[in-house]
């Protein structure tokens, strides 16, 4: 898990973290922070239940931000290989406009019920 340090968790984090089993098969980020205006649209596919009142769910558009997500170690390793990043680190993680990574990471962003 990635956290900036101004991260606050909500009261549910405790509950909705101490088990991996709603993580979908395949997904290399969770995206578990939601920035941006209360107004902003982002596209995501089915959302499927996660513990805690939240959902999760494949993200299909631009969502800027990567203050808190999860990697699993398969994404981990393959970001690692990479030398020098062509982009801010949440353009490349959760961008698909110019993101080379994105199709590969699989990103799904967490979603509060």
């Amino acid at each position: 898990m990635i956290l900036e340090d101004d991260v606050v968790l909500a009261a549910s984090a405790g509950a909705l973290l101490k088990d991996s089993q709603w993580i979908p098969a395949g997904a290399g980020l969770i995206k578990l922070e939601q920035y941006g205006p209360p107004s902003q649209r982002i596209l995501v596919s089915e959302p499927v239940a996660a513990p805690a009142g939240h959902a999760v769910a494949r993200l299909r558009s631009r969502h800027t931000g990567a203050a808190a997500y999860m990697v699993s170690r398969v994404a981990a390793a393959r970001l690692l290989e990479i030398e020098k990043w062509p982009l801010p680190v949440d353009h490349m993680l959760f961008n698909p406009n110019n993101s080379p990574l994105f199709a590969t990471l699989k990103p799904c962003q967490l979603i509060l019920r």
